[in-house]
């Protein structure tokens, strides 16, 4: 495999921060010319520094591309698919909240026909539902609360992904 493969690789695909410093020259000489420097620069820390940074900032561009899709898309509880609200899909929401693909719907209607329940729930398919939970203002407060938590967890992903960045960065120091 040839030194300007490797280093593309390592600057724009790996999900673990390889080692600046560790690497051999043909491979820092190719990175130099990725980043538009010299090749005298090799053994600079300003060089490190420019090749974390940009690592850095395509690993934040990878997690909005992974919140933005999981904002857009619903996983069927039923199958595990992930579907996309694109209308491309079909995706089916039960008078209960709960979403899943219309075919895992079909399949589990007709197995358990007027007895059919919410999967999720267990709230019934065929009649509004009436307790508190199912209210418009709980059920939307409940998607609110469900965004939330997602947005927490990116926030905890990205934490320990900085953290794991400042202990290899004291490692090579």
């Amino acid at each position: 495999m040839s030194a300007k493969i490797i280093a593309g690789t390592l600057l724009y695909e790996t999900s673990k921060e390889p080692l600046w410093t560790k690497l051999a020259k043909p491979i820092k000489h190719e990175l130099c010319k990725y980043l538009c420097m010299s090749s005298k620069l090799i053994h600079d820390p300003r060089f490190y520094q420019t090749l974390h940074k940009i690592w850095l900032k395509r690993q934040e561009y990878d997690i909005t591309k992974i919140v933005e899709e999981s904002q857009n898309t619903i996983d069927c509880a039923i199958c595990m698919e992930t579907f996309k609200h694109d209308g491309k899909d079909k995706i089916t929401t039960l008078l209960c909240g709960h979403t899943f693909c219309t075919p895992c719907m079909f399949k589990h209607i007709e197995q358990r026909g007027f007895e059919a329940a919410c999967p999720m729930c267990r709230s019934c398919l065929y009649t509004p539902p009436t307790s508190q939970k199912n209210k418009p203002e709980v059920v939307y407060i409940n998607i609110i609360a469900e965004e939330k938590r997602k947005k927490r967890r990116i926030q905890r992903l990205v934490k320990h992904q900085k953290k794991k960045e400042k202990n290899l960065k004291s490692k090579i120091i």
